[in-house]
């Protein structure tokens, strides 16, 4: 999604609170990991090898830094004092994937040997690249990782552009941070969900609170929303104030705990709090706005899965509030399978002093919203004044707010995300919304789901996890556990085992010829009733073994391909379905480049040859008269006609074995010696003519041909 940053503005209707009741600074970090497998022959491609793809080539240390492929810190070392240590990760799944054996193998012992053998490889051929100017201190024969010694620039930058590495960072130091962990992860067993493949990747869920500090570790460091940032987007509702969190940072701890449970999904900030005195207030206005953008971000086929709400009024209700301004809203996002999930609230016995109260805030209260207390996460012991509850794990928080219409119970004690420690039932409801995106991702994968599927996910919430009862109130509700969820909506569909359609990859010679290579455009498509997750471009070199290019995104649907003069290429594509389904397509080729040059070309009319340095061969064909034609017959499928694009060039008439398909403008700004004039495409290899009849175009008569490519 596009960053995007908007200022709403709304009149104020009602007032809400954030629900927290506890905060302690602290420091956290982060990371993620992809894999993939390996196909067997040129002939039936269907995994990717134990190969390492082409890493992106970087012109300089800066453009690797602002890639964010080496840390800033490490170069700037390097820079200040001649030498560096650092640490050098390498691209790891298809060798992992392609272990012999595989993860499953009863020989653990030889798989392990096999990977350390395949590490060390890559590790020495990407060291190699500095020709001495780095050294590897200690290689962890175990990891695709090794601790490299840099003492020049040029080194650093090599090694950095080496096939397989992932990054060169910096050899950070880490002090002992006490209660820094969510002690709630290990209670609804998120471990053992994101062991198992949920991560909520392809989702997306809106944080409508005071704005997130997606500057923090936790969100990427980000110096913006977007890219590769956490936050994909930030908007405000409220007021003028920077809509980056830099208040009570509630709503960067609540974003946090989303991206600690789902470390796939993409988080949109809406700002809905502003400045009231010295308090930051939201007003109904403004989150009803803010919720009517997010369904309009749905409608334009953003996989935005959750709402969550962490803020309440000051009220008090056993029975649904079907009056509440809120409950047309929350049909509305519930129709494009947003679900709102919102803080039951903190107010059941004030100071902790108070006698109980019985009932949940609104909108908690308004139908269809998903409303949470807050548990213990752990055995808690003081810290300080502020998580000032003992309580075993399980036990109902003593603030935290109940009623019989309540949906679930979550973690909601002395909860520690993206730097930051707070309790509440605002740290309960996020735990219930990253989890919507891993039961969204693991049900339906990246297609989008709507109204007609999000029972399935509310009745899994709800219905899973262990009974805890709040003996102020004696109301029993599941507490939320992963695990039991996601095996629960898995189940609530049949198993989608429909392979994706896979077309094989078209080509068209697209330039420019270099001396010895040109480049091909591939295009392809691939289609499933679950949707398209992502594709794989895999290609075979003279034979070798099937590789996957690393570089093509995956969503990709299209690819420049540099092709060696000589060398023969095979190309196909894997996809992946939502539901995980692979397939791979047929194969395009066999593709072998071969050029002519001019002197080889059948003329008609009165042609030239000159002499330039920047023309293949040194020399090429011009005419400037029309009607002029020049044909070259070869036997092959491609081929394409090599010139000068200019300015001041004209256009010329393309026949295709005789039959005229395009006129074509050899007219452009930007000079290119040695570009794609005309090229012709034909169903199957053989022996095949490409004309070209020069049009003489008024003020720009002018072509110029240098050579023929061929794809044979």
């Amino acid at each position: 999604m596009t960053p995007t940053t908007h200022t709403f503005r709304n009149a104020r209707l009602a007032v809400l609170t954030l629900v927290t009741v506890a905060v302690v600074a602290c420091a956290v970090a982060a990371g993620t990991a992809r894999a993939s497998s390996p196909p067997k022959t040129p002939t039936t491609p269907t995994t990717p090898v134990p190969r390492a793809p082409a890493a992106e080539q970087f012109s300089s240390l800066a453009a690797a830094v602002a890639a964010g492929r080496i840390d800033r810190s490490v170069s700037d070392t390097l820079r200040r004092h001649g030498a560096v240590d650092a640490l050098v990760t390498f691209q790891y799944d298809q060798i992992v994937a392609t272990a012999p054996g595989g993860a499953k193998s009863g020989n653990l012992r030889r798989v392990g040997k096999a990977l350390a053998a395949a590490f060390e490889t890559q590790e020495r051929q990407a060291i190699a690249q500095a020709h001495g100017a780095a050294r590897i201190i200690d290689p962890y024969p175990n990891l695709p990782s090794a601790f490299v010694r840099f003492t020049s620039a040029a080194g650093l930058l090599a090694v950095a552009n080496a096939a397989g590495v992932t990054g060169i960072r910096e050899n950070s130091s880490f002090g002992v941070s006490g209660s820094d962990v969510d002690p709630g992860l290990g209670l609804i067993r998120q471990p053992q969900a994101l062991a198992g493949g949920a991560t909520g990747a392809g989702t997306y869920v809106a944080v409508m609170d005071t704005g997130v500090d997606y500057g923090r570790a936790a969100f990427g460091s980000c110096s913006a929303p977007g890219g590769s940032c956490r936050v994909a987007a930030a908007y405000d509702f409220a007021d003028r104030d920077p809509y980056r969190d830099d208040g009570s940072m509630h709503g960067t701890n609540v974003a946090g705990i989303i991206a600690s449970i789902a470390p796939g999904t993409k988080i949109i900030s809406m700002d809905v709090f502003g400045w009231v005195g010295d308090e930051q207030r939201a007003s109904t206005s403004d989150v009803i706005n803010a919720l009517n953008y997010l369904v309009q971000l749905k409608q334009q086929g953003l996989d935005v899965v959750a709402a969550n709400l962490s803020l309440s009024d000051d009220s008090y209700h056993d029975t649904t509030c079907t009056n509440s301004v809120y409950t047309a809203a929350f049909a509305l996002a519930r129709s494009w399978g947003i679900l709102p999930v919102v803080s039951a609230g903190n107010g059941a016995e004030g100071d902790g002093t108070s006698r109980y109260r019985e009932g949940i805030g609104d909108p908690a209260c308004a139908p269809g919203a998903i409303s949470v207390g807050a548990v213990a996460g752990a055995q808690l012991a003081r810290v300080g004044d502020e998580c000032d509850a003992t309580k075993d794990a399980d036990a109902p928080m003593w603030f935290s707010q109940s009623s019989p219409i309540m949906s679930l119970w979550a973690p909601g004690s002395c909860v520690t995300a993206a730097g930051i420690t707070m309790q509440g039932t605002s740290q309960a409801a996020p735990h219930v919304t990253g989890t919507v995106a891993l039961l969204a991702q693991a049900r339906w994968g990246s297609t989008l789901y709507y109204g007609a599927q999000l029972p399935q996910i509310e009745s899994a919430l709800t219905s899973a996890g262990p009974l805890v009862t709040d003996r102020r109130s004696g109301v029993t509700k599941h507490r939320l556990d992963i695990v039991d969820a996601l095996s629960l909506v898995r189940e609530a569909g049949t198993v989608d085992t429909t392979l994706p359609t896979v077309a094989a990859p078209l080509e068209q010679i697209d330039g420019p010829l270099g001396d010895g290579s040109i480049v091909v455009h591939l295009s392809w498509n691939a289609s499933d009733s679950s949707g398209i997750a992502e594709t794989q471009l895999l290609v075979s070199t003279n034979g070798g073994s099937w590789i996957t290019d690393g570089n093509v995104p995956g969503s990709a649907r299209e690819w420049r391909y540099a092709l060696a003069i000589g060398s023969t290429y095979y190309f196909a594509v894997r996809a992946r379905d939502g539901a995980g389904n692979w397939n791979v397509s047929s194969i395009a080729g066999p593709f072998t480049v071969a050029v002519t040059d001019d002197s080889s070309f059948t003329l008609g009319g009165g042609w030239s040859r000159y002499t330039w340095n920047a023309a293949y061969g040194g020399t090429e064909m011009s005419t400037s008269t029309a009607g002029d034609t020049v044909s070259f017959s070869f036997t092959g499928r491609d081929v394409a006609a090599i010139g000068p694009l200019f300015a001041g060039a004209g256009r010329a008439q393309v026949v295709c074995d005789g039959s005229p398909i395009a006129t074509v403008d050899a007219g452009q700004a930007a000079p290119t010696p040695r570009g794609v004039l005309a090229w012709c495409r034909f169903e199957t290899a053989g022996q095949h003519t490409i004309k070209l009849v020069v049009e003489g175009t008024a003020g720009r008569p002018r072509i110029d041909v240098d050579a023929f490519a061929v794809l044979r």
